[in-house]
């Protein structure tokens, strides 16, 4: 199950944008039910959420856990991370917006990789 969060500041998105950007999501996961992506949106105070030591209403952050599945390789990852980019664009850079994404493979069986 990969479990996405996202910190964004209060108010960035509506209840429309959020339902698009995590439909996004699951759209990159086209090899595993739907029902298996998982996303939360984290909101924040932007006198909670600070970059570079300041507070931001600008900066959206994204943390990808892969429960159960791990790429093989660099070259299969990267390809995720291509694909994932252009999904999340239209969220993030389309509105000018700062962003970063982490992606983590959690410890899984040898059978378990993407």
């Amino acid at each position: 199950m990969p479990l996405h969060r996202i910190f964004v500041p209060t108010g960035l998105y509506t209840l429309a944008d959020k339902a698009a950007f995590a439909q996004a999501i699951t759209d990159v996961y086209a090899i595993l039910p739907p029902f298996y992506v998982v996303v939360l949106f984290i909101d924040l105070e932007p006198s909670n959420f600070f970059v570079g030591g300041k507070s931001t209403d600008r900066m959206v952050r994204i943390n990808v856990e892969h429960v159960a599945r791990n790429f093989a390789d660099a070259a299969i990852k990267r390809g995720f991370m291509d694909r994932y980019e252009a999904a999340i664009a239209p969220f993030t850079t389309a509105r000018g917006l700062d962003s970063e994404v982490q992606v983590v493979d959690c410890d899984v069986g040898p059978d378990s990789v993407l």
